[in-house]
């Protein structure tokens, strides 16, 4: 008689990347699951699928094999820069494809063979799916404006779900291109040269039309003014281009207006009215820089776009004169490279201020004065710099100098070379959690192994520093989920191949948030309406509220509200890029579950004077997923009223230079020059700006604050500079401007913008003088000039740190510089720039704002750097100082390889305190109160917490800490508007963190709508336009420990609050009723757990566990692993247990697989097939994986991979869309079965397990089990005397792909061995739907100390004659961490028998008993 396969409770071993011990074996790895169902492209002649996939084969006993794969009719090759191994084995992906494949289902056979001639076959199955009318529909949901200036078509096509693509449609008719989202396909016309309409077919097969978005009876009433009347134009700085105004009474968003010369008019709006918007656009030249050009303006009449304004203009390009030198001109630059420090350098000619772009996996602009070493901007200067580069980078890449925007096609590069040998070896990815925290925030875990330093991550294009470090090689990330969450890499970020590709650990897959992984349906929205039909901005700023339902989706989901009244700026922006740019987050709104009126709702406001009209706004489900408006249905829309519309920013309206006189100013001994600039913004009113104004040829720099004193609509200022000799003859330019007025609109303006964009023209406060080259310059003429190509000297530098501990809450670094130039001296009020330089290019400035004069040939400077928490860590900072300037018209600078030849200082170490708090951000709270939560770092030893407002100061409670960045406090009173509070934590060392300030919004309402459930039809919306006399104050950003900051961050609506108004219907779908804590004191107390009601229940902290926490885990060493099938026998070392005081009792846990079976719908028994043979691989010191076929007639049907892994410290894991904590001494198993050929379409799976618990005593003792749930999981516990085995089910797999519904049963046990009270066993039965590919789920067990023994009261009890006649004790139900899908845990505790032949007797008791079990 075969041995039943029995699996004693084992440590569940994540793989590693670390590859296999046994046969040859081939594993389906493919991570886009959309490749086993496609549609076919190709046109209507020549229609084919394109699919590709990716195995991963294992050689687990030569680590020189020769591995070979064929798979007969598809394209193989090997993924060799993926390729693993070692001293035991190799491991090679490869891809497997095709791009010819006819509509059909079909199977993959492969075959790999490796040296020994030994094979393993695969088969994958896939669909190739074909597009028809009859199967799939289009439902439209008509044209509308974008947020983004495009005009999009947004449809829903039918039966595509889970398909994948492989290009943009064809089309007919409009240009247009696609974006496929979720269940959602938008197409978009790209030329808008004609009415918007659609006519497109995809793949030559189902056929689109849309009506014309523009109206073919509409005639634009427009007049244009042209803002500059001569025919030659010199523009003022590169790419800002001359403007022009033009007013139209269109009521579109985009109105149908374009130059006959090039296409596109890029346009923004800047004002109107109710009845007319007024729009600033722009005369592009880029194609015509220096040709005289006939610009003809045309707008719509009925079905054309006829001529409104015809003018020809000269425009002229700003001057480029930087020459960096190419890589072929070797002798004009260096780089050099000593360990992890890179210096470089290069001579260059004439120059004008433009920036420098320096590349090495990421890319950074650096403008004057950084880098520049000596000279000046007329006879040529050297550039010289010091950068740091990790000291233990696998994937060395090329870092680059060039004049463009990430091209190297002006300037040179170099291959770098890692400082400290790697062995090739890279970071290690183990697993990751995405934690839900608020709004569209999550908190990302990942557990990293390195055997050298983690620096950054990268999810996407987004860097991370260090200030995730939370623990021995885990990282804790405040994730904003408008930014790419994946994919995610360590360290190097560009190479040869970018590093996800090792990171990626084949059975470990990096895991985004599970509401990603579902599919969006546009008409999944439900009893959509908006509170107030009409918002009047008219000075005064207007809030409202967005409510629906919206079915099939998790009531946390990181919904996001976008509302932009600026589209046209976008117009360059492409269709495949529809996510909304950062510099737009202000104007995203959080959609929150509202629990009393059970609807989402989006509280957001619109600021004063904003668009009028119909407002388009779309939500957002993560970054590039996204509905409009017109999804929502005609309730929730809204009108604009706006008498006084102000879009535009700070204008200059008078310039006025002084001296008064035309020819160039004559230098005295004290000469005052400069410009008196009438700032005029007469609606909204200019709140703030700053301008620079530089020596066109010595570099000398004056930054001017600018702050209204009297006159916020209208107000002269003066920026002068005071000049002396000696000196030397120049211009001085205003170089940069920058105006904000009241509601954040600004003015800008650079010599030369760092990302090349011409829109920036349509922002340009000289927008009055775009005809006079000269207004933003002076003409110094010095009669006695002395030019001096001395450097200016550093004769002391000091910084006050050696050493940042850049963990701490205060990281404040000083320094002094004392400087020097014996000839000409150093200019006076033109201040250098102390540079702090950190890896990735990431740097800061000190700005020194004040000068001492020493002497009349000397100054001296002080400053200091306020550094981010983990700036520079772990690789240090370097120092630099650029910008000193002499009074002979040359420039200096020193990189820190100059500053250390000369003595100084010219690095700092750094450090990283874990445990240390400090707050860098938070969540929106309203002026009523209540809970906040902060993020940042060293929160989880935070004991208490301050509230500190106006003169009062209360202690808070911490509700909530996740991991070490999250924390969530309640107990916030109630302020008035428009105040601040601010709060400080204290963690357990009685150590504070930084004093951080907030800055509560007003709610829109001072109540939430109630729902009146007597009434089922909907509530008509209200209509009541808010009291403009009564201005609800702009939500505002909250600082990163600045309280002098502004906060623009965005309200919600507090869901407890008591609504009094119904604004739709009932929903049709509701969140499932939240666990009550038990529990007296709840969840054990304080110190035990805490309650989480929307969750499920209590939940524990380490070693605490239970329903109501009073049960502990037990800690254990790591068992021995057994190498024939997956199970685990686990002893504990000498103890003594409150069961017995006479005695020591050693307790066994045994877990095993014991059968695959087949049930019908009925859940009779189909099939049954026993696990018998097991394949075993060591994976790590803690996990291992077993592999066994299942057969039928003697032929391969499925397989069964379990990986068993071993916990032996807390830790948080995420699978299936549950957040879980794994406590010490736990074992997990991940079971995994293939695709398996089903009877019939109604029939499933059962998994079937054995769970055994004994004890070696059976006097005065009972044993029990208990089979529950909770909200998210099932659990089987099973306890004799104060001990027990706890089992942990979830109620939730994942099956191709996809989160999916898992019934847990118990089944009546059937075992030779009855149940007694020393030994209770007991059959679970894991019971899965149909799936095509491939299915996971995921048990754990554990031993735990219970705070009460078993009893004749405790459920299915069975006791010994003495222990008859005890109380009974409390069972607890478990619920570990934040609840996760069971893996398989087994314990035992087992301790020193009195005498040595007593232990022995018991050994082989079990031992016999064990191999009786079937």
């Amino acid at each position: 008689m075969k041995k039943l396969i029995i699996f004693v409770f084992l440590l569940i071993f994540l793989l590693e990347k670390n590859f296999l011990n046994g046969s040859l074996i081939t594993n389906d790895i493919t991570i886009d699951k959309t490749q086993y169902s496609i549609w076919m492209t190709g046109g209507s002649t020549n229609q084919r699928c394109s699919t590709y996939f990716t195995v991963l084969v294992t050689d687990t006993a030569n680590p020189n094999s020769k591995l070979t794969v064929t798979a007969p009719g598809y394209t193989v090759s090997a993924i060799t820069y993926m390729a693993k191994k070692n001293d035991t084995s190799i491991s090679v992906p490869y891809s497997i494809g095709t791009s010819s494949i006819q509509q059909g289902s079909y199977s993959i056979l492969i075959t790999a063979k490796n040296d020994n001639s030994e094979s393993s076959t695969l088969t994958i199955p896939f669909l190739c799916y074909k597009l028809t009318t009859a199967n799939n529909g289009v439902v439209f949901s008509g044209m509308n404006a974008s947020p983004f200036g495009f005009i999009l078509l947004q449809f829903y096509l039918n039966g595509v779900e889970g398909k994948s693509y492989s290009k943009i449609p064809n089309s007919k008719g409009t240009g247009m291109a696609a974006i496929y989202q979720s269940k959602a396909l938008f197409l978009s016309p790209m030329l808008l040269n004609g009415p918007g309409f659609i006519s497109a077919e995809i793949e030559d097969t189902i056929t689109v039309t849309s009506p014309n978005y523009y109206s073919l009876t509409n005639y634009d009433k427009v007049s244009v003014s042209r803002l500059v009347l001569t025919q030659n134009i010199q523009v003022l700085g590169d790419l800002y281009a001359p403007l022009f105004i033009f007013t139209s009474n269109s009521t579109y968003m985009s109105p149908w207006v374009n130059f006959f010369t090039n296409q596109f008019a890029i346009f923004r709006i800047i004002g109107g009215n109710n009845l007319s918007t007024t729009y600033l656009g722009l005369y592009d030249y880029r194609p015509y820089d220096g040709v005289l050009t006939n610009y003809t303006f045309c707008a719509q009449d009925q079905a054309s776009c006829t001529l409104r304004d015809s003018v020809q203009y000269n425009i002229t390009g700003y001057k480029t004169t930087l020459s960096i030198p190419l890589n072929s001109e070797t002798s004009r630059y260096f780089v050099t490279q000593d360990r992890n420090i890179v210096n470089t350098g290069f001579s260059s000619g004439p120059y004008n201020y433009e920036p420098i772009y320096l590349k090495y996996q990421t890319l950074r602009t650096y403008r004057f004065p950084f880098g520049f070493k000596i000279g000046n901007n007329l006879n040529g200067f050297n550039y010289s710099m010091s950068f740091l580069i990790a000291k233990n980078d696998p994937l060395m890449g090329t870092f680059s100098v060039t004049s463009d925007t990430g091209y190297i096609v002006n300037g040179y590069t170099k291959i770098l070379v890692s400082p400290e040998s790697t062995n090739s070896t890279y970071p290690t990815f183990n697993s990751n959690q995405f934690i839900y925290k608020y709004d569209r925030f999550y908190l990302l875990r990942l557990d990293i192994s390195y055997s050298y330093k983690v620096f950054k991550f990268l999810l996407g294009t987004s860097i991370y520093s260090l200030q995730s470090l939370a623990g021995d090689g885990i990282y804790e990330i405040v994730v904003d989920t408008l930014k790419p969450v994946a994919p995610f890499s360590a360290n190097s970020i560009l190479s040869p191949f970018n590093d996800f590709n090792y990171l990626n650990n084949f059975d470990c897959p990096f895991i985004v948030p599970p509401v990603f992984e579902l599919g969006f349906n546009m008409y999944d929205i439900r009893n959509a309406s908006i509170l107030f039909k009409t918002m009047n901005v008219t000075n005064s700023v207007a809030g409202n509220i967005l409510y629906f339902n919206l079915t099939n989706i998790d009531i946390d989901s990181p919904l996001s509200l976008f509302i932009h009244h600026q589209p046209s700026t976008q117009k360059f922006q492409t269709i495949q890029d529809q996510t909304i740019p950062s510099e737009l987050y202000h104007k995203v709104w959080p959609a929150k579950w509202n629990e009393t009126i059970r609807m989402f709702q989006a509280e957001f406001y619109l600021p004063r004077n904003s668009k009028s009209g119909n407002l388009p706004y779309a939500l957002f489900f993560k970054r590039n997923v996204f509905v409009l408006n017109n999804a929502f249905g005609s309730d929730a829309q809204f009108n604009v009223i706006s008498e006084k519309m102000d879009l535009l920013g700070p204008i200059f309206k008078n310039i006025e230079k002084y001296p008064s006189s035309s020819s160039p100013v004559i230098t005295q001994t004290n000469t005052e020059i400069g410009w008196k600039l009438t700032i005029s913004d007469p609606i909204n009113g200019f709140k703030s700006g700053y301008i620079v104004v530089k020596g066109a040829i010595d570099g000398s720099n004056y930054n001017f604050t600018i702050n209204p004193t009297n006159n916020i609509f209208e107000q002269v200022y003066t920026v002068g500079i005071n000049l002396s000799t000696p000196c030397i003859s120049q211009d001085y330019i205003i170089s940069d401007v920058l105006l904000f007025d009241t509601e954040n609109n600004n003015s800008t303006f650079t010599l030369f913008n760092d990302d090349k964009f011409i829109g920036l023209s349509l922002f340009n406060p000289f927008m009055n003088y775009l005809g006079d080259p000269s207004i933003n310059k002076i003409s110094v003429t010095c009669p006695n000039e002395v030019y001096d190509p001395t450097p200016v000297v550093i004769k002391n530098f000091v910084c006050g740190n050696k050493t940042v501990d850049v963990g701490l809450s205060y990281r404040i670094v000083p320094f002094y510089l004392e400087v020097e130039n014996l000839a000409s001296g150093v200019k006076n009020n033109s201040y250098p720039v102390i540079y702090l330089t950190a890896t990735d290019f990431d740097t800061i400035q000190c700005q020194i704002t004040s000068e001492t004069i020493i002497t009349p040939k000397s100054k001296s400077y002080q400053c200091s750097a306020s550094l981010p928490v983990a700036f520079g860590y772990p690789f240090g900072i370097l120092l630099s100082v650029y910008g000193l300037v002499n009074n002979g018209g040359y420039y200096s600078g020193y990189s820190s390889d100059d500053i250390n030849k000369l003595g100084f200082q010219y690095f700092i170490n750094t450090t990283y305190t874990i445990d240390i708090p400090v707050i860098t951000g938070s969540d929106r709270i309203s002026t009523f109160g209540g809970d906040l939560w902060l993020t940042g770092k060293g929160f989880k030893s935070v004991t208490g917490a301050t509230f500190n407002y106006k003169s009062t100061t209360k202690p808070l409670q911490v509700n909530k800490i996740i991991g070490g960045a999250a924390i969530l406090l309640g107990g916030i009173t109630e302020m008035d508007p428009g105040t601040y509070f601010s709060i400080i934590l204290e963690n357990d060392k009685s150590i504070s963190s930084n004093e951080y300030f907030i800055y509560p919004y007003q709610k829109v309402l001072n109540y939430v709508p109630t729902r009146e459930p007597e009434t089922p039809s909907p509530t008509p919306t209200p209509t009541v336009t808010p009291d403009p006399s009564t201005p609800i104050p702009t939500p505002s950003q909250t600082p990163t420990e600045t309280p002098t900051q502004t906060p623009s961050e965005t309200p919600i609506e507090t869901p407890s609050e008591t609504p009094s108004q119904t604004p739709t219907q009932t929903p049709t779908q509701t969140p499932t009723k939240k666990p009550q804590c038990p529990g007296k004191p709840e969840c054990g107390g304080s110190n035990q757990g805490y309650c989480d009601t929307s969750t499920s229940g209590c939940v524990c902290f380490t070693p605490w566990v239970g329903i109501d926490c009073t049960s502990k885990v037990i800690i254990v060493p790591q068992p021995s692993i057994n190498t024939t099938d997956p199970s685990t026998e686990i002893s504990t070392p000498n103890g003594t247990t409150t069961t017995s005081s006479n005695l020591d009792i050693t307790f066994r846990s045994l877990i095993s697989l014991v059968a695959l079976r087949e049930l019908d719908y009925e859940y009779n028994v189909i099939n049954t097939y026993y696990f018998e043979k097991w394949i075993y691989s060591d994976l790590t010191n803690n996990t291992s994986m077993y592999i066994t076929n299942i057969t039928r007639d003697d032929i391969t049907i499925s397989q069964t991979n379990v990986t068993i892994q071993w916990f032996d410290k807390a830790t948080n894991i995420s699978f299936a869309g549950n957040n879980l904590q794994m406590n010490p001494s736990t074992s997990k198993y991940t079971i995994s079965i293939n695709s398996y050929p089903f009877r019939n379409r109604l029939s499933k799976l059962e998994l079937l397990m054995s769970a055994t618990f004994e004890s070696s005593s059976s006097d005065d003792i009972c044993s029990s089990q208990q089979f529950g749930n909770n909200t998210n999981e099932d659990y089987l516990k099973i306890q004799i005397g104060d001990h027990s085995m706890y089992a942990r089910f979830l109620k939730r797999g994942i099956a191709d792909g996809l989160i999916t519904p898992i019934d847990n049963r118990v089944i009546e046990n059937n075992q030779t061995q009855s149940n007694s009270e020393s030994f209770s066993s007991s059959y679970i039965g894991i019971i899965i739907p149909q799936y095509k590919s491939k299915v996971i789920v995921d048990p754990d067990f554990s031993v735990l100390l219970d705070h009460s023994s078993s009893s004749s009261s405790s459920p299915n009890s069975i006791c010994s004659k003495k222990s008859s006649g005890l109380s009974g004790g409390e069972i607890a139900g478990i619920v570990i961490g934040s609840v996760t899908f069971a893996a398989v845990v087994i314990f035992s505790l087992s301790f020193h028998f009195v005498k040595r032949n007593q232990e022995n007797k018991f050994n082989r008791s079990i031992t016999n008993k064990l191999e009786k079990v079937k």
